[in-house]
């Protein structure tokens, strides 16, 4: 499903996107190649987990607001950064790491804005196996000298999880951007009041839900687009008032898809669930 897009082949659960190509969870994102969990980026091939306009990276993991980057992992705000780990708002450099704000380096070594021209020279045409020969220095660089946080947060209080970025009063969130009072998340951006949520963006008010988009008001919901008020739904989009409905689109006051009047929906609901309540099989919403 790809909601909202134009020229995006193959992309799904992905949204707003425009010239994207087998993507996962892609949106609001612009010339996307082989991309999963790209939010408001462009022109990226084989990246995962990137946020906050990156643009023209390659190959880069969980990073934010990077441009002209490749082999990258953990960067944010970095511009020319080439085979490096957790740097940050850093500028023109090649096979470093736990760099901040640093510019013209080469294995962590300071140089010459003219020094480190002529050091990474040798790279801009390299061969494959010279290309191959880099990959395994930058991997044996994040495994053996550059120094690993305990977790990855990045403007976050009062949370736990890994890879946080933008939260506030988050517990037990990993891959979570742009939450606030959230529980149990994970791979999720723009959340709020939500508990129990993986694949969505964005959400609130929500509880046991995943593969979402844009919805309000709802819990035990699968792969459902822009609704509000839905209790145990599956492929649902556009609609409200909605419980124990599979593949509706633009429709209101359904149970198991029959169509009741507002008041008779109402009435019945309240009955299925104090029936649910009494054998065990309804979930409660979290406060």
């Amino acid at each position: 499903l790809a909601k909202d897009s134009e020229n995006s082949e193959y992309t799904n659960h992905s949204a707003f996107n425009k010239n994207c190509y087998l993507g996962f969870s892609v949106v609001n994102s612009e010339d996307i190649m082989y991309g999963f969990m790209n939010f408001k980026c462009q022109n990226l091939v084989d990246c995962s987990y990137m946020y906050d306009n990156c643009e023209l990276c390659y190959q880069c993991f969980y990073c934010h607001g990077n441009y002209g980057c490749a082999y990258c992992t953990l960067c944010r705000g970095c511009t020319n950064v080439w085979f490096s780990f957790d740097l940050s708002g850093c500028d023109s450099c090649f096979l470093c790491y736990n760099l901040r704000n640093k510019k013209h380096c080469f294995m962590n070594e300071q140089l010459s804005q003219s020094d480190y021209a002529q050091r990474v020279a040798q790279y801009k045409t390299m061969t494959y196996p010279q290309q191959q020969d880099l990959i395994q220095q930058w991997q044996d660089m994040i495994r053996t000298k550059a120094i690993h946080q305990a977790t990855n947060q990045v403007n976050v209080s009062d949370s736990t999880g890994d890879y946080l970025a933008r939260c506030h009063n988050v517990h037990q969130g990993y891959y979570v951007s742009g939450a606030e009072n959230c529980s149990y998340i994970f791979q999720a951006e723009n959340l709020k009041d939500v508990m129990d949520a993986s694949s969505v963006a964005p959400a609130e008010f929500c509880y046991e839900i995943t593969a979402i988009i844009n919805d309000n008001h709802c819990k035990f919901i699968n792969y459902s687009y822009d609704n509000t008020f839905l209790e145990y739904c599956d492929h649902v989009f556009n609609s409200q008032n909605l419980f124990a409905c599979v593949g509706l689109n633009r429709q209101k006051f359904c149970i198991l898809n029959t169509q009741y009047t507002e008041s008779e929906y109402h009435r019945f609901k309240e009955k299925v669930i104090a029936h649910m309540k009494s054998t065990g099989e309804y979930g409660e919403f979290f406060p």
